[in-house]
């Protein structure tokens, strides 16, 4: 507009009241209620379908989308034993028992 000469000495903007109060308080209540909406909404929602979210937030650059899935997925798998995240995840366990017998000893801290 200002290059355009449409108007001089700049552009009006009317006054506007927000919705929301600035502040640390404000800013941590909307976080909560977000993250619980979230929570919500990701819970409910079949593995597959979340996959498939993850799958699109990470295709589309969503950051926050596929941040926030990528969280409910591991909050799915948090706890769960090696053969149950098999199971979930649908892996194939390709190694021999002596082998995964050897993983399990150089790897123990990740079994505990």
């Amino acid at each position: 507009m200002i290059d355009d000469d449409c108007v001089e000495g700049g552009v009006p903007l009317p006054n506007f009241i927000t919705t929301t109060s600035g502040g640390a308080a404000a800013a941590a209540a909307e976080e909560a209620v977000k993250k619980e909406f979230e929570k919500g909404f990701f819970d409910k929602m079949a593995k597959e379908a979340l996959f498939d979210v993850i799958l699109a937030a990470n295709y589309l650059h969503a950051e926050e989308l596929l941040d926030a899935s990528m969280q409910c997925a591991a909050d799915r798998a948090r706890g769960k034993t090696v053969p149950e995240l098999r199971e979930y995840f649908g892996l194939v366990n390709n190694f021999t028992p002596e082998e995964e017998e050897e993983i399990r000893k150089e790897n123990s801290w990740a079994f505990d």
